[in-house]
């Protein structure tokens, strides 16, 4: 494909879009002329950049990974390719100049390897080659999930880049610096930290990613320091409602303003669809909104839930349930409605809600194949929005 001529490529995505639609419809042939289009940019732009000179192999694997992540995204990069070229990278002979935090990199890598072929084992969000890594979505699992690093040092510091990274401030008011500042105070710690957060969580969107941020690094320090992880369990509540659900990473029911959890039987996984308009919704704004209605006067405490042998069984019964912050989240941002009309419409969506306090929304579906559809076509009527198939359940 990367070295053809328009013409085949031509015929041969035709044929695809037949096939596609013979098999599934337009849902479908739109999702697959969408993969084969980024496919064959990603093949063009691999020959070109293995057709470049480049200053050694480091320079290469690094634009390659880049690459990748920037044209398939950073979920499918890594997934089926990165693992082979981050030990590459660290592991490159001693002839290749390398600063004392490489060096320190290669000793850890060249230590997880050994590892590795002991136990045939490897989670590849636990440690890389670069550093430490957690990618935690409480919520919205892997697909939709920024992701955060952290690696020793003297102060405290925090580093931002990602799509969704415009406008967010890496002082002490960050979620994540304030977790560090006050793990560090109740564990009575001395050493420092440096963060690196790769944003790609719309900011405020009502599906917690600052919450899950600070949990990830309430989870990655506790681990750098070598600290008991009931002070991290401590101070998650006075960061925010949804931090510490967001530490417990997995089911659970929450109680209270957020501080009691109870983990709940393990879910059945349930597909779902994620959208957000591009549109901020601030949760201050959204609860006094709810309060000046008189929020609160139809609540009634929900003591458990039950067990779901079939995802269609959990998806029933959450549609007898209701989001109490979605009526006013409207009223203040009127293109959530629009977003909930639109979600309901798709194929095989079995139920379309707004997530915490808005404006992200989401539809849940039986197939993670019918989600994946489902978001194609969006993306086909609504570009400028975010959106995300994913899958919900325990965070990895």
């Amino acid at each position: 494909l990367a070295g053809a001529s328009e013409t085949p490529i031509e015929a041969l995505r035709a044929r695809l879009e037949g096939l596609a639609i013979e098999q599934g419809g337009d849902l479908l042939a739109a999702q697959v002329l969408s993969a084969f289009d980024r496919y064959l940019a990603y093949l063009r732009a691999e020959s070109a950049l293995n057709g470049a000179g480049h200053a050694d192999r480091r320079e290469q694997l690094t634009k390659l990974m880049d690459l990748r992540r920037r044209i398939l995204g950073a979920a499918a990069a890594d997934a089926y390719f990165g693992e082979e070229e981050r030990y590459a990278l660290a592991l490159l002979d001693d002839s290749v100049p390398m600063d004392p935090q490489q060096a320190a990199w290669q000793a850890q890598a060249t230590e997880h390897q050994r590892a590795l072929e002991q136990s045939a084992q490897f989670d590849r969000l636990d440690i890389d080659a670069s550093q430490r890594w957690s990618e935690r979505e409480a919520l919205y699992g892997a697909e939709a999930a920024d992701r955060l690093g952290v690696e020793a040092a003297d102060g405290l510091s925090l580093e931002i880049s990602g799509p969704s990274a415009e406008g967010l401030e890496a002082g002490p008011d960050n979620l994540v610096l304030k977790a560090a500042m006050a793990l560090r105070e109740a564990a009575d710690v001395t050493a420092g930290a440096a963060f690196r957060l790769e944003k790609s969580l719309p900011v405020a969107a009502g599906i917690g990613g600052g919450s899950a941020d600070a949990a990830a690094a309430l989870r990655l320090l506790t681990e750098l320091w070598r600290t008991d992880p009931a002070f991290a369990r401590s101070v998650a509540p006075a960061l925010g409602g949804d931090v510490p659900v967001a530490l417990h990473g997995g089911p659970a029911l929450m109680q209270g303003e957020g501080e009691q959890v109870v983990p709940v039987p393990q879910l059945p996984p349930v597909p779902a669809l994620l959208a957000n308009p591009g549109i901020a919704c601030p949760t201050g704004p959204v609860f006094r909104a709810y309060d000046a209605a008189g929020g609160g006067a139809e609540f009634r405490v929900l003591a458990s839930v039950p067990e779901f042998a079939r995802t269609a069984d959990l998806i029933e019964w959450l549609g007898h349930q209701r989001n109490d912050l979605e009526r006013p989240a409207v009223a203040l941002v009127p293109q959530i409605a629009k977003v909930l009309e639109d979600l309901a419409a798709l194929p095989g969506a079995r139920l379309a809600r707004m997530s915490g306090s808005g404006a992200t929304c989401f539809a849940l579906f039986d197939r993670s194949d019918d989600a994946e559809a489902a978001a194609a076509h969006l993306r086909l009527t609504h570009p400028d929005w975010w959106i995300r198939a994913t899958q919900l359940g325990a965070a990895p």
